[in-house]
């Protein structure tokens, strides 16, 4: 019995990660039908924020942590650049297939140019700080790590947030009509590229928290 929980809440911590990326990635593709080849990169994009700037707030006397709020405004601004000057121009005057082109050629070009930046460069790199306490706790009669339950309870925090958000707000039920049908949405005065280029920063936002709990294992 004690090896089963111990099995569950190793399953639950990983699932716990993969359900933040795919937040991101549906959010994206629930409103503009678009498959976001890019997304992985923005996660990619958050571990490397990660990277650089946990040394600096521990240097602060601030905790690793705290980083992930760097992480989610750099993914959101390179997510709100990627519609901007990639996906934006290609939904005007494109179709499904130059659209998902251009969601491969994004990847490609994120991944090439962190490549082609010195500081990144191709070789693997490892964050070797604690981002969070490393200390055990005992739940069932299992020892399991402190990340692992904060793992948890962040992905279920923000699972029931963004619900929250989506039926809850005046953006989130903007973004609902524009899944919905994009023209009636106009008619009735909702701001469609607008809701699209938010909904980019919180899908490229999420992968920075994401990136933060993979980089926390």
């Amino acid at each position: 019995m004690t090896e089963f929980l111990q099995q569950v809440i190793i399953g639950l911590r990983i699932g716990s990660v993969y359900a933040l990326v795919a937040l991101g990635y549906t959010m994206v593709y629930g409103i503009i039908r678009l498959i976001n080849f890019a997304h992985g990169e923005f996660i990619m994009v958050g571990g490397y924020t990660l990277f650089f700037t946990i040394p600096v707030l521990i240097n602060w006397g601030l905790p690793a942590w705290m980083s992930v709020f760097a992480a989610i405004v750099t993914c959101a601004v390179v997510g709100i650049l990627a519609e901007l000057l990639a996906y934006r121009p290609v939904r005007k005057k494109g179709n499904r297939m130059t659209a998902l082109i251009t969601a491969i050629g994004m990847s490609l070009l994120l991944q090439n140019l962190a490549q082609a930046i010195p500081a990144m460069g191709p070789n693997p790199r490892a964050i070797t700080e604690d981002i969070f306490q490393s200390g055990s706790i005992t739940i069932l009669g299992v020892n399991t790590n402190q990340t692992a339950i904060f793992t948890i309870i962040i992905a279920a925090f923000v699972m029931v947030g963004l619900q929250l958000f989506i039926h809850k707000t005046r953006l989130g039920r903007a973004m609902r009509a524009v899944s919905e049908n994009k023209a009636a949405s106009t008619l009735v005065g909702i701001n469609v590229n607008k809701t699209i280029v938010v909904t980019f920063a919180i899908g490229a936002g999420l992968a920075a928290v994401g990136a933060l709990m993979y980089c926390a294992q």
